[in-house]
């Protein structure tokens, strides 16, 4: 009994070891799709609701992917423009951080373990003060110690005496 996951976008049967579509170029999340016996589609115990359309102005909304794609923020140094990319699942900065750290090893203003950036349920990015020495501000607020804030596109971050703006 082969098992297999069918691409709601271009309808390939992908293998179950895969995540993403493996169809001509379309490369489409289908982590979250059913899996489908393929001896059962055949002899039409299961209904092949997979036929695709070419997006009009009709359906093109249903053709919409179901899942959201993270792309990851950056903070941008407002004196030099540096950019750090922050992964997806976010990390921790500081000069021992998971984020850049080798960009932090010379600013001994900035704590080893600053702060936390993280991915909230909510799909929105927030920042945790890790308890650092020099402390962080976040659209010119000094934040509390191990609480949580929302930042978004345009935000203002200090990690001691280092301006980001949120991208």
């Amino acid at each position: 009994m082969e098992e297999v996951r069918i691409c709601k976008v271009c309808g390939h049967l992908n293998s179950l070891d895969t995540t993403f579509c493996r169809g001509d170029g379309c490369g489409e999340d289908i982590s979250y799709l059913p899996i489908t016996n393929l001896a059962e589609l055949e002899a039409g115990g299961i209904e092949n609701s997979t036929s695709v359309e070419k997006p009009g102005a009709d359906n093109f909304m249903d053709m919409q992917p179901k899942t959201v794609r993270m792309t990851g923020i950056q903070f941008v140094n407002t004196a030099s423009g540096y950019e750090i990319s922050i992964p997806a699942t976010g990390g921790i900065i500081g000069r021992s951080g998971t984020i850049q750290p080798e960009h932090f090893q010379s600013n001994l203003y900035v704590s080893n373990e600053h702060a936390r950036i993280q991915l909230n349920a909510d799909g929105n990015y927030a920042i945790v003060d890790l308890g650092s020495t020099n402390g962080t501000k976040l659209n010119g607020q000094s934040l509390l110690s191990n609480s949580l804030y929302s930042i978004k596109r345009n935000d203002y971050i200090i990690f001691a005496n280092l301006e980001y703006m949120v991208k």
